[in-house]
């Protein structure tokens, strides 16, 4: 991390200097090590022998990870959303690694990110690799009591 400190527009028009919570440093440190690498291995991922959620959290959740597969971009899903005002397309594509004992394809989803609705016709970024993927892994957004409900007839999702 270059800059220990962070800095907004105080009531006055001053900037503040605020110092980043130890929380906030122990992440920054852990997306600067090296990539683990995830593929799987004998038809099983890693996080697979995580005993419970807090060991997957600790040893997976978060972390750069690398990962080997087909990524399948003709199968993308776009979900519509609004970010910061203007309206995109969030971009979903399965990458697939393995088959599993009955020949089925298996493998991860892989949010590659928004697409603004000006440019979704154009097609630049559908290009199927097999080059290894770099990211960063978690489980996925979970419920909890503050967690807004879908709402389609307003395009919240």
């Amino acid at each position: 991390m270059a800059d220990e400190t962070c800095s907004r527009e105080g009531s006055r028009g001053r900037p503040q200097v605020r110092k980043p919570s130890d929380s906030c440093i122990n992440r920054a440190k852990e997306l600067t090590r090296d990539a683990i690498d995830i593929t799987p291995t004998d038809g099983k991922f890693p996080w697979t022998k995580a005993k419970n959620l807090d060991d997957f959290e600790e040893n997976f959740s978060f972390k750069p990870v690398k990962i080997r597969g087909y990524l399948a971009t003709i199968e993308e899903t776009r979900v519509r959303k609004v970010v910061n005002g203007e309206k995109v397309f969030e971009i979903i594509c399965p990458l697939y690694t393995h088959l599993n004992e009955s020949g089925e394809k298996c493998g991860i989803l892989v949010n590659r990110g928004v697409l603004s609705r000006d440019f979704h016709n154009q097609n630049r970024h559908r290009h199927p690799t097999e080059e290894p993927i770099y990211g960063i892994l978690y489980r996925g957004d979970s419920k909890h009591k503050y967690s807004v409900p879908n709402a389609p007839i307003i395009s919240h999702f």
